[in-house]
């Protein structure tokens, strides 16, 4: 009771700039796929060192699913967590811990608009269109709300997640491809 840390961490870095693969080098695709996997480990003792066992959240991406150019140092650490997640997962199991990680899609907001009109911009569309690109590729047509991440959160640290880890759940209107 006296414990105040989250019930649920997540580890979501920000992106890289948007740019074509051949213009990052292997630094950048390191630091990015460290920024992802490692940075991570700090919270994870959080779990380690607790009392009683708590479910353990990460972020992914629907990139981790379907690949995303023009994005592939992201992309590329996305596919990890999963694997992170999996791995942690069978590791911290045995102590009750669950570990899930989420993989959101397109999120409504500045961040967005910034990526869809970067990559207008790399590919030389108009940046209605390159939302309509993207919109079309997800069969509910929509962008996902902040508060639809919440409430999958929500879902999986209580006890109506209590059976679920290792798992990667989409929370994207299922996108089909980025």
């Amino acid at each position: 009771m006296g414990d105040s840390r989250p019930p649920y961490e997540a580890t979501n870095p920000q992106g890289l700039a948007f740019c074509p693969a051949q213009l990052f080098g292997h630094k950048t695709l390191a630091t990015r796929i460290g920024t992802d996997l490692c940075d991570g480990g700090h919270a994870h003792r959080h779990w380690l060192e607790a009392s009683s066992p708590r479910p353990l959240g990460e972020t992914a991406s629907a990139a981790a699913k379907h690949g995303y150019a023009y994005r592939t140092p992201y992309s590329a650490a996305k596919f990890g967590v999963i694997g992170l997640t999996q791995s942690l997962a069978k590791e911290l199991g045995p102590d009750n811990i669950r570990v899930n990680a989420l993989l959101p899609g397109i999120i409504e907001g500045p961040r967005m608009e910034g990526v869809i009109r970067d990559r207008a911009e790399a590919t030389g569309v108009n940046i209605d269109d390159m939302r309509n690109t993207y919109l079309k590729n997800i069969s509910l047509r929509r962008m996902t709300s902040p508060k639809d991440v919440a409430t999958t959160v929500a879902f999986l640290v209580s006890d109506l997640g209590f059976n679920l880890s290792g798992q990667s759940l989409g929370v994207d209107g299922n996108v089909e491809n980025l």
